[in-house]
């Protein structure tokens, strides 16, 4: 059963996602001991991970103020606008009127 502080370790855990060479991965595989639950979260993370470099978008996605994105294109380049607009004025995450 955990204790205290290894549920509090857990509450804090980083959840940041980075992008990883597969050889890395595979080195760590082979030389580090992890329980089953690790890996088998490691290769949730990483099937995720090549399942979106894959997906492209099923036709043209407009984003605010007049970007189009074309049907093809690749959802991780979606993705990675929509998270910059986040930071984005509230005038310049919106459609100009045309």
């Amino acid at each position: 059963m955990p204790t205290e502080n290894q549920r509090a370790d857990q509450s804090a855990r980083d959840e940041r996602l980075v992008t990883l060479p597969m050889w890395i991965i595979e080195a760590v595989r082979a030389e580090v001991r992890l329980e089953v639950q690790v890996w088998t979260e490691m290769n949730q993370c990483v099937d995720a991970s090549l399942a979106r470099d894959i997906q492209v978008l099923p036709c043209d996605v407009k984003l605010p103020p007049g970007t189009l994105f074309s049907k093809g294109t690749k959802v991780r380049t979606l993705m990675m606008a929509i998270e910059q607009r986040k930071d984005y004025p509230v005038h310049a995450r919106e459609f100009t009127p045309q």
